[in-house]
């Protein structure tokens, strides 16, 4: 049986409620076992998505839980139905072949919530098939880890002939929409053969509901959350609805898994032992390796995180700054909702976490200057197609053109060092070799 371990002000607050606390536990058991097992069909490459995740999410949250929101506004219910739906946020990503055929077929469509979904299962697949049809190589290198690969529809019929690329492509769609399933499975129960495992049985479905929305938050923006709480439940039912802090706990939700960075994601084991075949898989796993340390309590602005990275090249570097600010973002358009919200109150009414900002190391010029790598971003970026089509209009086949072009870029290119190498104080003289080769037929010319 599984064992999830609670915060402690989290445990003391449901235990004041004893059937919550009850569905709670029974709940934490029986889904806790397929967190335990971890068995990610679709997603053999991903980082740490089992119990170990669900408790230093709901840790982080503790952490991010002012002790004066804690004591005045929040409830046992608040904290049950928070725990329930951290337990929901990435269930979804545990689904089998079997679970995911259920939504194919069309076992979900009687809950589908038209505020949010236009499409049923089967027709969010189809839609997806034909863009999987277009994906650029980047997109194919990003999911299959091969640019050549070629996307086929997976063979349901016959499981025996799932091949691993086929459980990529629905493990791109599945990752995609998983905040979707998590809250239809709050409604519906976690989708399998031969029968469904019910979500927090004895809660009602409007419960149900409310929970599924606050998991599902962590995939929506928090503004179309709350315009379905008020079409849902009225507009003056926003900053309460079912009894429940929900924006509130949205935000927890969202902070607390967005700073989910450091290194207990992976581990160095798997990063020599095992090979990725999605460059993306390996630079997730990498990229929590790089972060060394999360500092709760940096002595100069006690509501500041603050981060310290050790990005081994250009690529983690700018990665990591773009994960920062981000969560950075994140930070500000929840203190903007929460103060709508709450911030009309007197302080003892106010829902607030507990930090603003987070920083790290990596704008800092004396960490910058000790890298052997640029850390800033420069990129082109140019459709395949278009470049083809620009060539023979402007130079058409002679080579000449060819030859020219190259040799104004080499000029370009040290005029571009000399500038440089002068801000240093350095000397730099430059030098262009230039060599054309006679073809063997005398037909043409190749110059390097």
């Amino acid at each position: 049986m599984a064992n999830i371990i609670l915060p402690a002000r989290f445990k003391d607050m449901l235990e004041t409620n004893q059937e919550l606390d009850g569905i709670v536990k029974i709940t934490l058991s029986a889904f806790g076992d397929i967190l335990e097992e971890n068995k990610l069909s679709f997603f053999s490459e991903y980082t740490n998505h089992g119990i170990k995740h669900i408790q230093d999410l709901l840790f982080a949250s503790d952490i991010l839980m002012t002790d004066r929101t804690y004591a005045n506004i929040l409830s046992a219910k608040d904290i049950g139905y928070y725990i329930l739906s951290v337990i929901l946020h990435d269930i979804g990503m545990h689904i089998d072949l079997e679970g995911f055929k259920c939504l194919l077929e069309g076992d979900f469509n009687d809950i589908q919530i038209k505020e949010f979904d236009n499409y049923t299962w089967r027709e969010l697949w189809e839609d997806y098939l034909n863009e999987s049809k277009k994906f650029s190589g980047k997109q194919l290198k990003s999911i299959f880890g091969d640019e050549s690969t070629l996307v086929r529809v997976p063979p349901f019929s016959k499981p025996g002939e799932i091949t691993e690329n086929d459980k990529k492509l629905i493990g791109e769609f599945i990752r995609r929409n998983h905040p979707r399933l998590a809250h239809e499975i709050a409604i519906k129960g976690f989708p399998a053969k031969p029968k469904y495992l019910e979500f927090a049985n004895s809660l009602d479905i409007k419960s149900k509901n409310t929970i599924g929305l606050i998991a599902r938050s962590h995939g929506l923006g928090l503004r179309r959350c709350l315009d379905y709480i008020e079409a849902e439940y009225g507009k003056f039912n926003r900053r309460f609805p079912n009894g429940i802090h929900a924006t509130y706990l949205m935000v927890l939700l969202r902070i607390a898994d967005y700073i989910q960075i450091d290194n207990t994601r992976t581990s160095t084991t798997l990063i020599k032992t095992k090979t990725f075949s999605s460059p993306i898989s390996a630079m997730e796993h990498n990229a929590h390796l790089a972060i060394d340390d999360i500092n709760y309590r940096w002595h100069d602005d006690p509501e500041r995180i603050f981060v310290n990275a050790s990005p081994k090249d250009s690529n983690m570097y700018l990665k990591l700054q773009k994960l920062i600010k981000d969560i950075q973002y994140e930070f500000d358009i929840s203190w903007a909702v929460l103060g709508e919200l709450y911030g009309k109150g007197t302080d003892k009414d106010k829902a607030e976490i507990n930090y603003r900002r987070i920083s790290s190391n990596l704008e800092d010029e004396v960490f910058i200057k000790k890298q052997n790598y640029i850390a800033d971003n420069f990129a082109f970026k140019a459709n395949d197609e278009i470049i083809k089509l620009l060539v023979a209009p402007l130079y058409g086949d002679d080579p000449k053109y060819g030859v020219r072009e190259l040799l104004q870029n080499a000029v370009d290119a040290c005029k571009e060092r000399e500038s440089v190498e002068l801000k240093r104080g350095t000397i730099y003289i430059p030098f262009i070799t230039l060599e054309i080769e006679k073809d063997i037929d005398d037909t043409s010319y190749c110059n390097r």
